[in-house]
């Protein structure tokens, strides 16, 4: 069945648009059961293209896995690890050869905007039913106003923010449509996290990127200019009521500090395999700490140390996508790894396995000849995906 929407076709016979459909719908019933995202896999790997880089990621798996178990039975809190957890947090890494199993980016991309875009109209029905609005520029500094929508949507808001923005990068990147990129970028904005700061950037670079191949440097020029004046502007308003409440929660970084600093404390203290898969409550007393490591390689560091660490590195970095021509779409990585700074995002199996979509697409991405005007190519495995 296709159906067309926003000028969009949507095939619900593709596996692929179901795959990013799932993924889409960042729910978990209860913590932390992510349904959704454990269907997905497991279609996947129904499907899995055993690709030479599957198979050393296979192996990657295996020795992390490992490590996890060794990080856990010989930590200074292993009394505090159950062994489900132990298993539970050690297997989460299998979420990384779910790429394997999508054939098809370009329909992945549509199921996951698909779930995204229904998610979002939702946020924006409940903006105008709740009106946080009213607080005025307010909404963005205090917590209780930030919040507004936390009984209502999952992962609010940092969570939810990132899965949003990552379908306003697909709707510009993959289906070229700048509507449904300017709704997403609104809707992230929104929500009142900072992750749309970042997801703003990329998609700049992407604009920059576009205009330097086509030799448009009159743009940047511009855009450096817009950038100028509004910095001149925010400096002018920074005396006015909430504007300096504004500057500094956006540079507020004093809660990650303190996290960090006990997290590079316990890794400096088990550099090797590290404290094992503990939850920061198991090791944090202080009542004002969030109850979450903030930092996916701050978390790989401090729980399995340098041997899991460095795995880690591995498992999300083969050394074919290292190697490889920069591509444009590889800001679409670099987003999520720089979103993975400050919020635990490759800890998610959503946002984990759509790393690991975007991954393998990358790696197996042939390049064609610009005289090519089809706008789709095979890759090994008979795998499908776009071509820009």
């Amino acid at each position: 069945m296709k159906i067309k929407l926003f000028g969009i076709l949507f095939n619900f016979s593709s596996i692929d648009m179901w795959l990013g459909l799932l993924l889409g719908l960042p729910i978990s019933f209860p913590q932390p059961y992510y349904w959704f995202s454990f269907i997905a896999f497991g279609l996947a790997m129904f499907r899995i293209n055993k690709s030479t880089v599957y198979k050393r990621q296979k192996v990657i798996f295996v020795l992390i896995f490992i490590s996890g178990l060794i990080s856990s039975l010989i930590s200074v809190y292993n009394y505090k690890i159950d062994a489900f957890r132990t298993v539970y947090s050690s297997t989460f890494f299998v979420f990384f050869l779910f790429g394997a199993g999508v054939k098809n980016i370009l329909e992945f991309a549509k199921g996951y905007v698909l779930s995204a875009l229904m998610l979002s109209l939702m946020v924006v029905f409940l903006f105008f039913k709740l009106k946080p609005y009213t607080s005025g520029i307010l909404m963005f500094v205090y917590e209780d106003a930030r919040m507004w929508a936390f009984n209502y949507v999952p992962d609010w808001p940092n969570f939810y923010c990132f899965g949003v923005c990552l379908a306003a990068i697909f709707s510009y990147y993959f289906l070229k449509h700048k509507l449904l990129t300017i709704f997403f970028s609104f809707v992230a904005v929104i929500t009142t996290s900072r992750i749309a700061l970042v997801m703003i950037a990329v998609l700049l670079l992407f604009e920059a990127i576009g205009w330097v191949k086509q030799k448009k440097y009159y743009r940047i020029v511009l855009l450096v200019i817009a950038f100028v004046v509004v910095g001149l502007v925010s400096g002018k308003l920074a005396s006015l009521e909430g504007s300096s409440q504004l500057t500094s929660r956006l540079g507020k970084t004093e809660d990650r500090q303190h996290i960090y600093g006990l997290l590079i404390d316990q890794f400096t203290n088990n550099p090797v395999f590290g404290i094992g898969n503990v939850l920061t409550a198991d090791f944090i007393s202080d009542t004002t700490s969030a109850g979450s490591y903030h930092n996916t390689y701050l978390e790989i560091l401090t729980r399995y140390g340098t041997v899991g660490f460095v795995l880690f590195l591995l498992l999300i970095f083969p050394s074919r996508l290292i190697f490889k021509k920069f591509d444009s779409i590889d800001l679409i990585l670099l987003f999520m790894c720089v979103c993975a700074l400050f919020q635990n995002i490759l800890g998610h199996p959503h946002y984990a396995m759509t790393f690991s979509a975007i991954m393998y697409y990358l790696i197996h991405r042939k390049k064609v000849s610009k005289t090519n005007v089809q706008h789709f190519t095979k890759v090994p495995g008979n795998a499908q995906v776009s071509l820009n």
